[in-house]
């Protein structure tokens, strides 16, 4: 029986995501919006995204770029799949893995937002290794 079975996809809430977390799936309600257009060294334009996204458990702020970054508007419901948790300047910033993906679930309801815990509020501080500082 050589046959690819498919698993399902497991979402997690904001709460559950770690700094430095890979391949994590979430649904998010988009609380706010900023979209500008950053120019590269070679001259390429790229769009990105920053802002806050958040369900019943939590919010988080987010950064998404190229096609992604279109793909947020103020109010909707999305998932993020194979998100990545980046520490920035020691705070939790959402954003994709190579081969993440939003997409747009309007379908899916997120009746209230917790935005009284904020995971990218709280600060990480990176450990050394070897115990010494």
């Amino acid at each position: 029986d050589s046959q690819i079975r498919l698993q399902k996809p497991k979402f997690v809430k904001v709460s559950d995501i770690k700094p430095a977390q890979h391949c994590y799936n979430v649904y998010a309600r988009v609380i706010s919006v900023e979209s500008n257009t950053i120019t590269r060294f070679n001259g390429d334009e790229l769009e990105v995204a920053t802002g806050q996204i958040g369900d019943e458990s939590a919010v988080a702020e987010y950064r998404f770029i190229g096609d992604n970054a279109k793909k947020v508007t103020e109010g909707a419901v999305i998932a993020i799949r194979n998100g990545r948790s980046e520490v920035v300047d020691g705070f939790i910033r959402l954003e994709l893995d190579k081969f993440g993906k939003i997409s747009d679930e309007s379908n899916f309801s997120i009746d209230s937002v917790n935005q009284e815990k904020n995971i990218s509020k709280d600060e990480y501080i990176k450990k050394t290794r070897g115990g010494r500082n």
